[in-house]
């Protein structure tokens, strides 16, 4: 995460935005993907390799204008380093930590990435906002964009592959390019809103999709969830026969103790006459 700070913002330093832009979040897909083929020595799925190019040309659309200024060779790198940082975090946070849940594991990672910038900070020249809208960007900035973002990224990446992150991620341009037109009036280019479309249609490609093993295993839960359930409803049904049973043995039982008293008392009564005769 420092690493990453660190070359992002030294990236808008050097390079114009769209550039910075296009470079970083450009990047990521394309490292995740390479790494996933070597690792697993398989050949990316066909919607991934339809996917990259697609939203890399409605990235470029979308943000790269004929005025893109001057190119810094040492942008370049801090943006490139961004974008490799940010692939690397996607793929030691598919690991799970023993002990860490999401949001510890997004309080500590913050927590230690600030105390690592912290003295590049102070070298640099440290300096804090100087007025009240200054400071409410940087708690929103420190609330929603940082600490909520990353904590909803932790908890994505449990159920989502790399890949398929990296590439949902570059609907961010898109959803600045459709703030500034809400928010801020602003408009968007016919080109821009084909680059967006485009960038949406590659987070279509790499939805999750439910594989058939997914489908075996849900009927076979399911089975055994039918299973279990008429397995509850033999054993009460042989409960209430057993109670059942025991009422009417009970029911037998005091019947018969009464027939026995009647009988005892009728013998007693017939004694009593004979006696008297």
């Amino acid at each position: 995460i420092a690493v990453f700070e660190f070359c992002y913002f030294s990236a808008f330093y050097e390079l114009t935005v769209s550039i910075a832009i296009f470079i970083i979040l450009g990047t990521t897909p394309l490292l995740i993907t390479a790494w996933t083929a070597i690792t697993e020595r398989r050949r990316p799925p066909n919607a991934v390799l339809i996917a990259i190019p697609v939203s890399l040309l409605g990235l470029g659309l979308l943000v790269l204008t004929s005025d893109i200024g001057r190119i810094s060779w040492l942008g370049v790198v801090y943006a490139v380093g961004a974008g490799t940082a940010y692939a690397v975090q996607l793929v030691i946070n598919r690991v799970p930590v023993a002990g860490l849940e999401p949001v510890l594991l997004s309080a500590s990672s913050l927590l230690l990435a600030a105390l690592l910038l912290l003295p590049i900070s102070v070298l640099t020249g440290l300096a804090l906002p100087a007025t009240e809208l200054g400071w409410g960007l940087l708690g929103y900035s420190a609330v929603f964009a940082s600490a909520l973002a990353f904590l909803c990224y932790l908890i994505g990446l449990r159920t989502v592959p790399g890949t398929t992150v990296s590439i949902v991620t570059l609907a961010e341009p898109v959803v600045a390019a459709v703030g500034g037109v809400v928010l801020l009036g602003e408009r968007m280019s016919p080109r821009g809103v084909i680059g967006a479309a485009l960038m949406l249609t590659s987070v279509v490609l790499v939805r999750p999709k439910k594989t058939k093993r997914d489908t075996t295993e849900d009927a076979a839960d399911d089975s055994d969830a039918a299973d279990d359930s008429d397995a509850a409803d033999d054993s009460d049904a042989a409960d209430d026969s057993d109670a059942a049973g025991e009422r009417v043995a009970k029911g037998e039982l005091s019947g018969a103790e009464a027939a026995a008293d009647e009988l005892s008392r009728a013998e007693d009564a017939a004694d009593d006459a004979a006696e008297e005769l």
